[in-house]
């Protein structure tokens, strides 16, 4: 029998303020996102739990850190210096909920003294002490049991001070490919909360005709970290070279940042 836990099968609760996820049927959780000013004493939030199950369902409670990493997904990290995850206390730590039952989850939240102002952030993740099993087969035809265990993650975001919202274009990138033309950009948030960029690209021919144009892509990167977007343009595209311009914006900031590269087509066997 395996037993699957992490971040790798999990069902994410709130986490769709930050990112696109699933949600799981078996609890409702109020709030599903929590948000503190790290700077007024010792903040503290409640959280109800409902079984929306018609069986008894046990937790246990691991308050977590994360990032999200530069090629998307979440992934579950031990605590840096935007963590808030060693502050954090939560009562109880493991329960019962009966079926159809409700319990609150007490959490609060003990900062250090003279924080730099910025985002701190961490999740709590609870646990269910039993999973549903599944049956599967391997390539030689052996049966095997297999027990799921989804985790469900309450996020929690803080904040100290004024909030500074800036990224950058690291790097920008196009080539041939046999579908067409390859665009990457390497994006790096420098400032000090999160932001959602979203890029849009345009491919422009000698005479500096826009012959192609659309999205990129977008996202959400926390403070610190960095994104890689990348877009294949499907088409024919029969000149030897073409520009490639990119520009990202985020509704927070009223500028934007662009790049443009050069792409030169070359034939088969050269």
């Amino acid at each position: 029998m395996t037993r699957g836990l992490g971040l790798g099968l999990v069902a994410l609760i709130g986490l769709a303020l930050f990112f696109p996820g699933q949600t799981e049927a078996a609890l409702s959780i109020q709030p599903a996102y929590v948000q503190l000013r790290l700077d007024r004493g010792r903040p503290s939030e409640t959280i109800a739990v409902t079984n929306l199950l018609d069986k008894d369902a046990r937790y246990r409670i691991h308050v977590r850190h994360f990032i999200y990493g530069k090629n998307g997904g979440l992934q579950q990290v031990p605590p840096d210096e935007h963590s808030l995850a060693p502050w954090t206390k939560i009562n109880p730590r493991e329960f019962t909920l009966p079926a159809k039952g409700r319990r609150i989850i007490r959490l609060s939240v003990i900062p250090p003294k003279n924080l730099p102002p910025g985002e701190y952030w961490g999740t709590i993740e609870l646990e269910p002490l039993e999973g549903s099993f599944t049956e599967a087969q391997d390539p030689d035809g052996r049966t095997m049991r297999l027990e799921i265990v989804t985790s469900i993650l309450v996020p929690i975001v803080g904040e100290v001070g004024e909030i500074q919202h800036s990224f950058e274009m690291e790097d920008l990138s196009a080539w041939k490919t046999q579908e067409g033309i390859a665009i990457t950009a390497h994006l790096v948030n420098t400032g000090t909360g999160r932001l959602h960029p979203m890029g849009a690209f345009e491919v422009l021919n000698a005479s500096g005709d826009i012959i192609s144009e659309g999205l990129i892509g977008d996202d959400t990167i926390l403070a610190g970290g960095e994104r890689i977007f990348s877009r294949v343009v499907k088409g024919d595209f029969p000149d030897p070279s073409y520009a490639v311009r990119v520009r990202y914006s985020a509704k927070r900031l009223e500028e934007s940042v662009a790049g443009q590269t050069r792409v030169t087509l070359r034939g088969p066997g050269q």
